[in-house]
C-alpha cells in the first residue's frame, strides 16, 4: 500500500477491546468487594446513580486541571527565578567592572 495509509487491523481492535472490558470487570468487581469487606457498606454507586456517573468524572475532571494549573503556575515562577537570577548575575558581573 503506498501513500502511507494504515490498514484497520480488527484483531488488534478485538485484543484492545477485550483487555479494557476486562480490566473494568476487574475493577469493578474490586470495588464491590471492598466494599463489602472492609467498609461493611455498599457503595455510593448504588446510592445514586447520576453521582456516580456524572459527578464522578466531573470530579476527576476538576482535579486535572487544578493539577494542570498548579503545574503551570510552577513552571511560570520557575521561568522568573530563574529570570530574576541571570538578572542578579548580570548586575554581579556589571559592578565588577566599575
Amino acid at each position: 500500500m503506498c501513500g502511507g495509509k494504515k490498514r484497520f487491523n480488527e484483531q488488534a481492535y478485538l485484543d484492545r477491546t477485550f483487555v479494557v472490558l476486562a480490566a473494568q470487570l476487574f475493577c469493578w468487581t474490586g470495588q464491590f468487594i471492598g466494599h463489602g469487606i472492609f467498609e461493611k457498606r455498599a457503595p455510593a454507586l448504588l446510592d445514586n446513580l447520576a453521582q456516580a456517573f456524572l459527578m464522578a468524572p466531573y470530579f476527576v475532571f476538576l482535579e486535572l486541571g487544578s493539577l494542570n494549573l498548579s503545574l503551570s503556575l510552577s513552571l511560570s515562577l520557575t521561568d522568573l527565578i530563574a529570570a530574576e537570577s541571570m538578572l542578579d548575575e548580570l548586575s554581579g558581573s556589571e559592578q565588577q567592572f566599575h
